[in-house]
């Protein structure tokens, strides 16, 4: 069985072209030639594809069988069209929306703090517009793009409903990160240096900075060590402590000294 028909994303069918296809494929393992095949991934697909089938479908295949490969070079080739698919399920084609369209809905649906928002000035916005590079996301390996979407992106997750590609959410932790540190062109400069380190990998930002940046939650810490005593205070204290940080987005780590008769040292984070 092979593709007849393509169903576009406003419904309309029309006659399958190889063309387009085979141009997905040459784009997605552009810098990539010598690692990965994409002629053989493009034949895959269209072979064992059924005669009518959607774009987002097709698309969704060439990634499926890229994942396949178990290969960093077919991975990336799978983060290179899971971008773009991303790109026209979100904008509906190339990103559009300005950083400050972003977060202006990312308020309205209560996701983001309007006091976070209003610390940037339309000025601020249009400067910073400047800096942000979506091209970077089409550099990144499908596994990476997955966990920014899943894992830190600000978005509904009753719904599935994404506000954010990777360098949005990088752009808003840096903002975060340098909005009380100075104003105007010295705070922008910051917040370029911050984006680029972040967007480079050249920094490891834990998880409660991504998931909370922007928000009213203002826990940034990543994981919590303590210790409890064998006393009804102490044992509750513990408790109290892992609750309120599990709230603020940290990770746990406790121990419980309990019928013993020596209490020993107490452990150290280093």
């Amino acid at each position: 069985m092979s593709i007849e028909f393509i169903i576009k994303r406003n419904g309309t069918k029309e006659p399958f072209n190889a063309a387009k296809l085979n141009g997905w494929g040459e784009w997605a393992s552009n810098n990539l030639e010598n690692y990965v095949d994409w002629s053989e991934v493009v034949l895959h697909c269209y072979s064992t594809n059924a005669k009518e089938i959607t774009s987002e479908q097709l698309q969704n295949s060439l990634i499926d069988y890229c994942l396949t490969k178990a290969s960093f070079a077919y991975n990336r080739m799978a983060g290179k069209l899971f971008a773009a698919l991303l790109y026209k399920q979100i904008y509906g084609g190339e990103p559009p929306h300005t950083i400050q369209q972003v977060h202006s809905n990312l308020v309205e649906v209560k996701l983001m703090s309007p006091e976070f928002y209003n610390a940037y000035s339309p000025e601020d916005y249009a400067e910073l517009e400047k800096i942000i590079d979506h091209s970077r996301d089409l550099n990144y390996a499908h596994y990476q793009i997955k966990q920014i979407m899943n894992k830190y992106s600000l978005m509904n997750r009753v719904e599935n409903i994404y506000y954010e590609t990777p360098q949005f959410v990088y752009m808003r932790v840096a903002m975060r990160m340098c909005q009380n540190k100075g104003t105007g062109k010295e705070r922008i400069n910051r917040i370029k240096r911050h984006y680029k380190m972040y967007s480079d990998g050249i920094v490891n930002v834990p998880t409660p900075y991504f998931n909370n940046s922007g928000t009213k939650r203002s826990g940034f810490l990543s994981c919590n060590l303590h210790s409890s005593d064998d006393t009804i205070g102490s044992l509750t204290a513990g408790d109290h402590i892992s609750y309120m940080m599990t709230v603020g987005s940290a990770g746990q780590g406790s121990k419980i000294y309990t019928r013993i008769g020596i209490r020993p040292p107490p452990f150290s984070c280093i």
